[in-house]
């Protein structure tokens, strides 16, 4: 299995300009990108993108907004911090949602030795139920995140930050840039992100294979995230197709 994935991706030929997406969590969907302060027909109506602060809207999944950044894609060698980091910003979330978390995952690239990434960290806060969701919010509001809804992914709510500080502590320093959810247990965008993680972590061979097509990707999209996202998909779902438990 390893050396099919391996040899196929070795030989990979960028040659997609965007498209549709299919995920087991989405359907495919039109790809459109907009400019802000754009006026954008959408299956809800009319979106100006121009009252989204520092949302770049270019995807539509059927009515659902789905926001990704207008920065430059850059990656970088693997940090010895990133771990540390998560650590750091793990225990000022425990410490405010106490027992209302089950559990924090440091999941993404960031969180596989050895791999290539952005440098934003991705972080996955496990609760028990959605029921404890309004009690989540609350706690993760006076950290200074605010809620974006699901992004249409079932069981996974999406979380900003107001400001570098976020979250906050008592001592006011600029933290480090992260994206955080909050998924129930039975999530099943939770079992991909630690799947695809630990399938990584347990194959160093597809850490290589996995560097080298981030690599072409950021090279060939430098200024289109949401094809730089869709290049990678069909290597990440091969790997869940054969790793990924109970998907």
């Amino acid at each position: 299995m390893s050396g099919r994935i391996s040899k196929r991706y070795s030989q990979l030929s960028l040659n997609n300009d965007c498209g549709s997406i299919r995920t087991s969590q989405r359907q495919p969907c039109e790809v459109k990108s907009v400019g802000p302060g754009a006026i954008y027909l959408t299956p809800l109506g009319f979106l100006d993108t121009g009252m989204l602060s520092e949302i770049f809207v270019n995807t539509l999944f059927f009515g659902c907004i789905s926001r990704m950044s207008k920065k430059t894609i850059i990656i970088e060698d693997y940090k010895n911090e990133w771990p540390e980091m998560f650590s750091d910003l793990k225990s000022i979330i425990e410490q405010r949602l106490g027992d209302l978390v089950l559990r924090i995952e440091h999941v993404g690239s960031t969180a596989v030795p050895g791999l290539v990434a952005k440098p934003i960290l991705d972080i996955d806060v496990v609760i028990d139920s959605m029921d404890l969701l309004p009690d989540v919010i609350q706690g993760l509001e006076s950290l200074g995140y605010y809620h974006e809804g699901n992004l249409c992914v079932e069981n996974r709510e999406a979380f900003a930050r107001k400001d570098a500080n976020v979250p906050y502590s008592i001592v006011k320093i600029q933290r480090p840039e992260h994206h955080l959810y909050v998924c129930n247990k039975e999530s099943k965008e939770l079992l991909r992100h630690i799947s695809f993680r630990d399938a990584l972590i347990s194959n160093p061979e597809f850490v290589v294979v996995y560097a080298n097509l981030k690599k072409e990707l950021a090279i060939k999209y430098r200024e289109n995230r949401q094809s730089y996202t869709d290049g990678k998909t069909e290597f990440v779902n091969e790997v869940l197709n054969e790793y990924g438990k109970n998907l």
